[in-house]
Order: structure tokens, then C-alpha cells, then sequence
């Protein structure tokens, strides 16, 4: 079969799929010219000496006739010339990617027409051999401004080829590929319906198809949303069809949707069997391309996520095989083709794709003729030389094609190129009907589909189970270029007009994006008034539909094309479609940081008197949005004055109430906070109300990161609304942050339940996400550790469910954090720590990524795994590298305390002590609200007792003063209903004793310490304790007493994970030591 193709976009389908039965490398055999695939096989006279009786006779004609149909059968078994060494290559990867499973990345470069589709397409009938999926998508240069358009045509094809497999497959069991794809993808099957309704063909008709995910304000957790739907999609279809390999075509076309996409497949660890094969036009792609940039990350990221990249680069044929290619079709020798092969390539370049179409052309002018007398293919070098001189490139030659045809038929050509790299005949059929109705004899259905089938035989198109297609994009031009400028975007306007009208509702779903675009494109034309507002009408809900899909550069795009059409005095005649548009654009504009043309439109918007203050409120919040992170003071002011306007403001006018003395204001009221009242407030319903809990939710946030102080006043006026109005999806985080501040345990557990009572009446599952993770936040200081985290757990897979990314990695982070001072494996607290870091990198999820790395490198530490246990710096980080750890920034707090657990358990530096206690209540008040915090306070103090025994005078009373603030606290803690720090109150006790000189409550503490410890399963504790015990009955001469110790210390090390603690111990008192004694998970006394 011919191979030697330019790199178009046809989607390669197994034996019978569609119907019309087609080959992998169909694409390749129909964009062969007519000459050469057996098609108008007629030769006349022509006036060179040698050939000028050639076709005289019947005879003649037959014999010609028969040569013509050779000249086929060989061009059918033609190689890929010149491609030897690039085809072994990708054929290696696939002979891996089936041995190994393990992912593959393949670029294949090289200028437009070198054939890198068809490089691509060698390993097609391989893929379905082994009962894999070979799928191709193609980014359309003229449809730029639809998200994920070349992703979604692979994922149509892989549909495809699911449901022709569906009854003709022998390994295939369709029921168990549709129950898979619903149990997989779940409820983001309506989030991937979006982008693939084809789907729908597959799973049936299903509950989870009607849910709306798609959360209108968070776009970031959107676009997590849809990549998590189509990453999951494909992962289930490769557990199927292995391998799955997807080619996508001219992703130098792709919008940055897409782009990212592809690093989200790339980076799937739980992915196998998986082959993207991304073609790119290289003088296309310089350093600053978007497509480069990609390619640098995915490189970086090659090793981590176990994937591996091979680059491919295409050049044009030497003169050399081009001679080869004439050799073989016209069975002559070198000698007599050399000049002929010269000419093409010089003509061409060597282009694949127009070498095929010179030689087209030469035919096509019966430049080159087969003659019977001479009994071989004849042609006059110099004849060709002149007729050939004004052919510059390959489109000329097309165009030239396909002037030859009817010319309606060059009309439906063009009307076809309007719609797009593919399109289906039904629609292709309604633009023609209309577009020929009142011409004579206009095509009907019948003429229509001889003609498409004329196009698949002159090699313009071909057929796949999806539609129609061009064989590359240059054929599309071609067809585009027989009008004139001015004709052609006069066509493209009336082609979009008539899809406007023809088309149902669900077409124009799927075709929103091709339709807008050409309706656009013949705006500078004179169109009514009544026209100019239906097309921003549309443009509004193409820009929404981009939004929802995270094309925020697209929505942009379509929102500022609405905004122009919109008539003068618009404000006034369209004030809803008017107030639409600017509020989309200004959120769009917000998301990709185009400040100045953001607050344009803002301030455009704000002088509207007649623009209703509710009616602004979208635009507050993208604005607060948008302020937050650049300039918070403003933020803040901006959010008052609309707290005023809607006649809520945090302050009074002229009032300067401290934050000090409105906090202890309302400290009467949470005291006796009942749960129970959640239950008998009403709903809000009051407007004004409700705008100024969703303007405070926003103020709340910023706050908690700028300045902590605030939040009493934040709170107290939310709580405020509250009481008066009623509850709403806002309340509940609204008490949580109220009871992070609260010193007594039983308050915060109040507000803890008070808030669950809250978000139990709430409707709003993205909302509750969020709420779910701050209550068991409050419900850490007073439940059992081993609740907390399984609830963060069940928290995970809600947010996951609800599709909140971010709240699902936040609790995640949450369960590993508990996993570390809970006496949790260490190896696999490192190993999940590993991975939750690797799934926020693909996110680009940086902050969280920063305080995961934080705990990742602490729990290395205490594994060994660090040259010096006190410095953060080893496979998660360096700390060297960065500014010293803040007290004042959640990240340096993180630092902080968990160097402050890492010295409790290695430590007893008076330096590390005196930095401690100088930063870990600073520190702990930067993550005020998570329980996480005591262990920070509680390790600190304990270090600093362990240190006091050999501080001198100053120091020692400094540290047995914090000691003892703490032990207070944390009996208070304790019973006030804190479950988790009972042994630790007693190793408190136990330092403290030591320090008194009192040994025998240090000892019974010691004991009492231990003891408890192993009850709660704390072997990190329980370690801790036998050490200190250890080294104390030594300090006191009881060797036999302190080897029991040490060896139990060594012993619950060991079930930690911490061979850190293990060597030092070892190593300390070496020779003192039993046999270690550690079976089935359980210390064994000795």
C-alpha cells in the first residue's frame, strides 16, 4: 500500500469500522493522484515524435488501459521511501510499549507534506493486530478557538471503534467495557459529555449524564475536572485495548487547553499501554511556542512518572529516492528516469506530498504517457520544464485539480472546506441544499454523494467512522482558494448563516465553535441590527461553553467580539445580554491576568447608573478575584465598600471598635454556642444578605492568608447575618474559622458541630467539600486521631466525587500529616507523600506542592535519609536553597514545626531549642484551626525539658518555664476532651519530674507514658518515651533497667519505619542492647 503521504489528518479505522471498509494506511493510498491509483486512465495524441500514434486504435487503448492498472497495483506496494530508519524507530516503540506496558511520548517533525502522518500510520495495522485502539485527531488551524478539538476527534474514534467492536469482536465483552467506563469515570461522565457526546453511545442512558459538575465561579478546579473526565476515559479504554495509541496531528494548532491536557496524560502513574504520537510542524515551533515549552516539562518529567520520549525529525526526499519512487512505478532504469526525478525535486523540494502531485500533474497535461510503441512511460524534459515553470508550490497544483472538476462540484468542495478538517455529509448536504437553492438544477442528495465519492477517488478526502476528512490541510486550502478573498468570506458568512437555521439542536451543540467562527469572519460585512444582536447572542454562549472548558483565552476572544457588535445605546435596549457579556469578559480577562483590559470594562460596567447593585456583584467578586492576589489591602477596601453599599458593612462609619474588644464581644456568645440551634434557623432568602455572605466568604480567605487578627471581625459579622437571616452554603466555614480561634476545646468542638449541622442542610455538594475538610479540622483537637483521618479520607473521595480538586488534595495532605505524628509507617507515609506530590505537580498545584515537599523530606529525615537530620535538605528539598523559615508564612510555619517534631525525637541542642521556643507559637498560629498544631507546641516544649538538664542557669529556667506552660496547657487540653496527647501529658510529666529531682513520678510517668502509647498504637511515642526513660535509668546507673528500655525504644523505632533512630541508638550504646525482637507488627516484651 502507498505510504508515501503528506501529514494530513485522516483517522485510521480497522477493517469494516464506518461504512466504507478502509485500512490504516487508507489516508496515504486515497491521496494519491488519479494517474496513479487507477482513475481517468485515458491518453491522447500528442505531438512528440515518439508518441504521435499512440492511442489510435482500440488496441492501443487497451494495452494502456492495462499498464494504468499495473502502475496501480505497484503504487499500492509502495514503500515509505527514505524512511527506513525513522520507521524502525517508531515500530521500536511499539515492540516496547507491548512488551513493557510502560508509556510512550513520540514526536515527529518536520515541515508541512513530508509524510509525518504517514510515519505515524506504520504502526497502525500492528495496534490493531494485538486488538488495540489506533486513533487520530487533528488540531485545525482554522478552529483554533475550539478547546480540545484534535483530543476530542481522537476520543470520537476511540468511540468508534468501541461500538463497531461492540458485536464483531471475539475479545472484547462490550458490558464489561461500559461498566468500567461508568464506574471509572463516574460522575464526571456529564463533565467528558461536554467534549465527547459520543460517549453517550456507549454507557446508555445514565443518571450521571444529567449532572451538571461544572462549577460557575472556580475555573481552575473546571479545567482539573475535565482533564481528571478524559485522563480517566482513556485510562479504562487502554485496560481494554492494549496498546491504546493516539496520533495527534499539528499540535503546533492546539489551543493551551489541550496542551496541558496532553502533560496530564503523559503524567499519569496509574496509566499502562499508552502510546501519544504528536506531530508538529517545525518551522513552526520556535523556543517561545507553546508546543516547546511542553516538550521542555515533559522532558523534566520523563524520568519521574516512568514514561519514555523518542523525537523523530522528517526531511524532504533526496533527489536520490525520488528517482527511486519513479524507478519502481514506471519500471525503467536510473538512467532514463534521472533527469525526470532531477526536475520533480527540484520543483518540489523533495516534498512528499507534492512530488505525488507533480507527477499528478504532469499526467494531467499528458506530459508524461504510457507509449505502446515504445512499450514504456515517455515524457519530453524540456516540454516539462516549460509547462511546469510557474508550479511554486503544492496547492497551485490542487487548485488547478479541482478547477477541472463540474463547478458546482468545486462548490461543494469549498462549501466542505468551510466546515472545517471534517465534517459529515447530513450537514454538508443541508448548507448545500440551500446554498444551491435557487440555482438550476441544483445537486440533489444522490449527486451530492457521487461527488464525495469523486472527491475519496481524486484523493481530496476520505472516509472514516466518524465522516468525511481531508486528506491534509493543504487540500483544504486548495479548496478554500478557487474564490477570491472577498468571495470566499462572503461564503464562509452565508455557510454559517444557513447552519444557523438548519441545523437541530444538538448539531449546533457540537458544531457551536465551526458555526460562530464563520459567522465572525463576515462581521465587517454590513449585517441589521437585529443580526449584530442574535451574532453576540451567540458569541455570549460560545464564550460560556469556552469558559466551562476552560478556554479562557478563547472566551476572552469570543466575549470582546460580542462586546463590538453590541448597538449604540446597548445598556439601555440589551441590558441583560449587555451586562452577560461584560461580566463573562471581565471574569475571563481576570483568569488570564489581562488587568487593564479587565478594569476597562469594570469601570464601563460601575458607570452604568441603571446597572442594578445585585446585577454587579459577579463582576465584585471576579474584580476581588483578581485584586487578591496582586494588591489584598485593595481587595479588602473594595470589599467593604460593597458590604456597605448592600448595607452590611464589617463597620460601622465612624466606629473603631479593636479587633481585641470585638473579639471578646462575641466570646459571651460562642461560650454557649448549641448545635442545636443550627437546626431551627431559616434558610436565608434575603438578597442583600446572601450577596454579603458570598463577598465575606472571599474576604474570609484572603484574611486567613494576610492577616490573621482580622478574622474575628470577619467571622463575628458573618455569624451576625446568620442569626439574622438564616443559614446559606457560606455559614458553615463560617463558624469553622470561628472556632480555629477558640481556646477552649468544648467551644471549638461546638462550633465544630455547629457547622456540620449547617452543611448537613446545605444543597451545595461543591460547597460542602470544603466545609468537610475545616470541620475535621475543629474535630482534630477533641476525636480520636485514627476518626480524624479516616474522615479526611472519606473527605478525599467526596471532593474527588464533587469534582473539588483542591479540597481532595488539602484532606489528602491532612490524612498524611496525621499519618506522621501517629506512629504511621514511615515508608509508606514517604511513598504516599511521593505520589500526592507528583499529582499536584500535574495540577501545577505549587503552593500545595511546597508544604507537601515540607512533610515529604521531615519524613525522610527521621528515616535517615539526610546527611543531617536537622536541615531539611535531601530527595524532597533543600532548605539551603531557600530563605530561612518564617514564622510568619504557612510554609515556613510547616518548616518550623516539623523540624520541631524531627528535634523532639533526635535532638538536644540548646540552639535548636532556643530557635523553637522563640518561633513555634508564631508559627503554630499561622495554621491556627488544624490540630496539626499540637504536636508542634507539645515535641517543642518536651526537647526543651530534655535540654534544661544540662542548660546553664538562664537557659535552663527559660526552657522548664515553656515546659511547664505547655504540660498546663495541655492538661487543659486534655480536659476540655482532647484525645490525642495523653501520652505526651505524661512524658511532660516525666521531664518535668526529672527536673524537680522527684524520681519516682519520673519513673512511674516514664512507665505510665509508654504504656499509654502502645495502647493507642503510638509506636513513634512509645518510642520516644522508652528512649528518654532509657537514657535516664542510665543517667542513674540501672543498666539492666535502661538496656530493657532502650531495647523496647529500637524495637518501636523499627515499627515505625525510623532506621534513623534505630542506627543512633545502636550506635550510642552499642554493646548494651538485647536481640531485636520485633514479630507480625507487635513489640514483644523481652
Amino acid at each position: 500500500m502507498c505510504r508515501l503521504d503528506a501529514d494530513g489528518s485522516a483517522t485510521f479505522s480497522v477493517q469494516g469500522s464506518g461504512s466504507r471498509s478502509t485500512t490504516a494506511f487508507d489516508k496515504a493510498a486515497d491521496s494519491r493522484p488519479s494517474f496513479l491509483s487507477g482513475g481517468n486512465n485515458d491518453t491522447t495524441s500528442i505531438s512528440t515524435s515518439n508518441r504521435n500514434d499512440d492511442t489510435s486504435s482500440n488496441t492501443t487503448d487497451s494495452s494502456q488501459g492495462r499498464k494504468h492498472s499495473e502502475l496501480d497495483t505497484k503504487m499500492s506496494q509502495l514503500g515509505l521511501y527514505g524512511r527506513q530508519k525513522e520507521t524502525g524507530t517508531i515500530r521500536k516503540c511499539l515492540e516496547d510499549l507491548m512488551t513493557t506496558g510502560e508509556n510512550k511520548l513520540v514526536y515527529i517533525s518536520g515541515l508541512s507534506g513530508t509524510g509525518k502522518t504517514a510515519l505515524a500510520a506504520t504502526v497502525a495495522d500492528s495496534v490493531v493486530m494485538k486488538n488495540g485502539i489506533f486513533a487520530m485527531g487533528k488540531f485545525d488551524q482554522k478552529l483554533r478557538d475550539e478547546p480540545y478539538a484534535g483530543i476530542a476527534a481522537a476520543g470520537r474514534h476511540i468511540c468508534g471503534e468501541i461500538l463497531h467492536r461492540k458485536n464483531s469482536s471475539e475479545h472484547m465483552d462490550f458490558e464489561d467495557v461500559r461498566k468500567m467506563i461508568i464506574k471509572n469515570v463516574g460522575s464526571e461522565l456529564s463533565t467528558l459529555a461536554m467534549i465527547l457526546p459520543e460517549i453517550e453511545d456507549i454507557v446508555g442512558s445514565s443518571d450521571l449524564l444529567a449532572q451538571d459538575n461544572i462549577a460557575g465561579g472556580d475555573y481552575g478546579s473546571n479545567k482539573e475536572r475535565l482533564n481528571n473526565a478524559i485522563r480517566t476515559f482513556f485510562r479504562t479504554v487502554a485496560t481494554f485495548f492494549k496498546p491504546l495509541v493516539m496520533v495527534l496531528d499539528d499540535i503546533q494548532w492546539a489551543d493551551l487547553p489541550s496542551i496541558n491536557l496532553m502533560q496530564v496524560l503523559m503524567t499519569d502513574e496509574s496509566s499502562s499501554n499508552f502510546m501519544l504520537i504528536a506531530l508538529y510542524r517545525s518551522n513552526e515551533v520556535d523556543e517561545t511556542h507553546v508546543v516547546t515549552k511542553m516538550m521542555k516539562t515533559l522532558d523534566e518529567k520523563e524520568k519521574e512518572f516512568d514514561f519514555d520520549t523518542t523525537k523523530i525529525e522528517v526531511g524532504d526526499l533526496k533527489m536520490e529516492q525520488v528517482d527511486e519512487i519513479l524507478v519502481e512505478l514506471l519500471q525503467l532504469p536510473s538512467y532514463r528516469t534521472a533527469d525526470l526525478s532531477e526536475i520533480i525535486h527540484r520543483r518540489t523540494g523533495g516534498n512528499a506530498f507534492f512530488v505525488l502531485n507533480f507527477i499528478d500533474m504532469l499526467k494531467n497535461q499528458r506530459l508524461v504517457v504510457y507509449s505502446t510503441v515504445e512499450k514504456c512511460w515517455v515524457w519530453d524534459e524540456t516540454e516539462i520544464e516549460l509547462e511546469t515553470i510557474a508550479t511554486d508550490n503544492v496547492v497551485d497544483i490542487l487548485k488547478h485539480r479541482m478547477k477541472n472538476l463540474p463547478k458546482q462540484m468545486q462548490e461543494v468542495l469549498q462549501l466542505a472546506a468551510c466546515l472545517g478538517a471534517s465534517f459529515q455529509e447530513s450537514v454538508l448536504s443541508k448548507v448545500a441544499n440551500d446554498y444551491f437553492s435557487r440555482q438550476p438544477n441544483a445537486p440533489n442528495a444522490d449527486r451530492l454523494s457521487k461527488w464525495l465519492t469523486k472527491a475519496i477517488e481524486e484523493g481530496f478526502v476520505k472516509m472514516d467512522n466518524v465522516g468525511y476528512r481531508w486528506i491534509h490541510d493543504k487540500v483544504q486550502e486548495a479548496a478554500l482558494s478557487i474564490a477570491s478573498g472577498t468571495d470566499l468570506t462572503k461564503m464562509r458568512f452565508q455557510v454559517g448563516t444557513i447552519l444557523l437555521r438548519r441545523l437541530s439542536r444538538q448539531e449546533m451543540d457540537q458544531a457551536l465553535f465551526v458555526v460562530v467562527n464563520l459567522l465572525n469572519v463576515g462581521i465587517g460585512t454590513e449585517v441589521s441590527l437585529e443580526s449584530a444582536v442574535s451574532f453576540a447572542e451567540l458569541n455570549l454562549r460560545a464564550a460560556q461553553r469556552a469558559m466551562r472548558l476552560s478556554g479562557f483565552e478563547i472566551a476572552a476572544s469570543y466575549g470582546d467580539v460580542a462586546i463590538g457588535l453590541l448597538p449604540e445605546g446597548h445598556w439601555q435596549s440589551q441590558y441583560k445580554l449587555s451586562l452577560k457579556l461584560h461580566t463573562l469578559a471581565i471574569q475571563a480577562h481576570g483568569v488570564l491576568g489581562n488587568v487593564e483590559t479587565m478594569q476597562t470594562l469594570y469601570e464601563e460596567v460601575l458607570g452604568q447608573p441603571d446597572v442594578l447593585l445585585n446585577d454587579r456583584l459577579p463582576l465584585h467578586h471576579a474584580m476581588l478575584e483578581s485584586l487578591s492576589g496582586r494588591d489584598p489591602q485593595a481587595a479588602k477596601e473594595l470589599a467593604n465598600e460593597v458590604l456597605e453599599q448592600l448595607n452590611h458593612p464589617l463597620m460601622k462609619s465612624g466606629r473603631k471598635l479593636s479587633i481585641f474588644k470585638r473579639f471578646n464581644v462575641i466570646k459571651a456568645y460562642d461560650r454557649n454556642l448549641n448545635p442545636d440551634m443550627a437546626s431551627t434557623l431559616p434558610v436565608m432568602t434575603d438578597k442583600n444578605a446572601l450577596s454579603a455572605m458570598k463577598i465575606l466568604s472571599s474576604v474570609l480567605v484572603l484574611t486567613y492568608v494576610t492577616n490573621k487578627a482580622e478574622l474575628p471581625v470577619v467571622t463575628s459579622k458573618m455569624a451576625s447575618l446568620v442569626n439574622t437571616f438564616g443559614v446559606c452554603d457560606e455559614a458553615a466555614n463560617a463558624y469553622c474559622y470561628r472556632g480555629s480561634f477558640a481556646s477552649n476545646l468544648r467551644v471549638v468542638d461546638a462550633h465544630a458541630k455547629f457547622a456540620k449541622v449547617i452543611m448537613d442542610r446545605s444543597k451545595d455538594r461543591y460547597s460542602k467539600a470544603a466545609s468537610k475538610m475545616y470541620i475535621f479540622c475543629l474535630m482534630s483537637h477533641t476525636r480520636d486521631i485514627r476518626w480524624v483521618q479516616k474522615g479526611y479520607e472519606e473527605n478525599y473521595h467526596y471532593s474527588l466525587q464533587v469534582g473539588d480538586i483542591q479540597m481532595a488534595l488539602y484532606s489528602f495532605m491532612h490524612v498524611l500529616y496525621y499519618a506522621l505524628v501517629s506512629g504511621h509507617s514511615l515508608e509508606s507515609t514517604s511513598a504516599e507523600a511521593r505520589h500526592t506530590i507528583r499529582s499536584l505537580q500535574r495540577m501545577n498545584r505549587g503552593w500545595q506542592v511546597g508544604l507537601m515537599t515540607i512533610l515529604w523530606q521531615g519524613v525522610l529525615n527521621m528515616r535517615g535519609q539526610s546527611e543531617d537530620p536537622f536541615v531539611l535538605k535531601g530527595e524532597a528539598m533543600d532548605e539551603t536553597a531557600m530563605a530561612p523559615a518564617s514564622p510568619g508564612t504557612v510554609d515556613g510555619a510547616l518548616r518550623i514545626g516539623f523540624k520541631a517534631i524531627i528535634f523532639a525525637f533526635c535532638g538536644n541542642h540548646q540552639a535548636n531549642a532556643d530557635e523553637h521556643i522563640d518561633h513555634i507559637q508564631a508559627a503554630a498560629s499561622q495554621v491556627a484551626g488544624n490540630g496539626i498544631c499540637f504536636w508542634f507546641e507539645v515535641y517543642t516544649a518536651i526537647s526543651c525539658l530534655h535540654c534544661a538538664r544540662s542548660a546553664p542557669g538562664r537557659h535552663f529556667q527559660k526552657y522548664k518555664r515553656f515546659g511547664q506552660q505547655t504540660s498546663k496547657r495541655v492538661k487543659k487540653w486534655i480536659a476540655q476532651g482532647c484525645a490525642n496527647l495523653k501520652q505526651l501529658d505524661l512524658l511532660l510529666d516525666a521531664e518535668l519530674a526529672v527536673l524537680a529531682g522527684n524520681d519516682k513520678k519520673a519513673r512511674q510517668s516514664y512507665k505510665k507514658s509508654i504504656r499509654t502509647a502502645e495502647k493507642m498504637l503510638r509506636v513513634n511515642d512509645a518510642g520516644l518515651a522508652s528512649e528518654r526513660y532509657g537514657e535516664y535509668l542510665l543517667e542513674r546507673g540501672n543498666k539492666e533497667g535502661a538496656r530493657g528500655a532502650l531495647t523496647h525504644a529500637v524495637e518501636f523505632y523499627s515499627l515505625w519505619g525510623s532506621d534513623l533512630k534505630v542506627e543512633s541508638i545502636r550506635s550510642k550504646h552499642e554493646g548494651l542492647l538485647l536481640p531485636l525482637n520485633v514479630e507480625g507488627g507487635e513489640v514483644l516484651r523481652v
